[in-house]
């Protein structure tokens, strides 16, 4: 995903706020920042997914269920194997260099 640098000036107390939550969920700051906006456009995408199919509320939200079941899982398993590659190499020990 291409990714643009913004910058965003905040008060104080939302400032601190931002970095606690930032530190608790032990992620930057932008992915705090992100997720709201994120599933902001989520809400307006299955809107327009309801408008522009015959599928009913319902059916809507299952759809979107599924979806966000596949991705969740494709997450995982690819922290999953990147956890494992980076194990293995963790137990190498330190890499030996010649001069």
């Amino acid at each position: 995903m291409l990714r643009q640098q913004v910058i965003l000036g905040f008060d104080r107390e939302v400032a601190v706020l931002l970095a606690t939550c930032a530190a608790d969920a032990q992620v930057s700051d932008g992915k705090i920042v992100e997720r709201p906006l994120r599933a902001t456009d989520l809400r307006a995408r299955v809107a327009r997914l309801r408008d522009r199919s015959d599928f009913d509320k319902d059916g809507v939200m299952r759809v979107v269920g599924d979806e966000l079941r596949a991705a969740r899982s494709d997450h995982l398993h690819r922290a999953a194997l990147i956890h494992t590659v980076t194990s293995r190499h963790a137990d190498d020990g330190p890499v030996q260099r010649s001069a």
